[in-house]
């Protein structure tokens, strides 16, 4: 691949980022895990 990648697993989450309710969190959670982790790596890209 050519372009920046990076890999970053969202725990116990399934590939619609749902997340079983024994572990303790909910799916926005693990929805704004995914939002946060995608704004720091856009930050990280384009180097603000």
């Amino acid at each position: 691949m050519g372009a920046p990648t990076a890999l970053h697993v969202i725990e116990d989450a399934d590939q619609s980022f749902k997340v079983p309710r024994k572990t303790g969190r909910t799916d926005a959670d693990a929805q704004r895990e995914v939002l946060e982790t995608l704004d720091a790596w856009i930050a990280r890209v384009l180097g603000e």
